[in-house]
């Protein structure tokens, strides 16, 4: 039997929205296998609903 180890990690994942002077930025977690994994699952989730009014992505961290 071939049982492979899961080589997911947790990210705290910072998501950006800006609009004019303002900004808004969001914290979670994220089970991820890399970096740039968490980034992408994050921004998947926050697009699936519609951003503030007027606020766009503008982008994430990941630390």
């Amino acid at each position: 039997m071939n049982d492979r180890v899961s080589s997911k990690k947790l990210y705290d994942v910072t998501v950006l929205y800006f609009y004019k002077s303002k900004s808004i930025s969001i914290n979670l977690e994220v089970d991820a296998e890399s970096k740039a994994d968490a980034g992408r699952i994050a921004v998947d989730q926050f697009m699936e609903q519609p951003a503030p009014e007027g606020f766009r992505l503008a982008g994430t961290i990941v630390h």
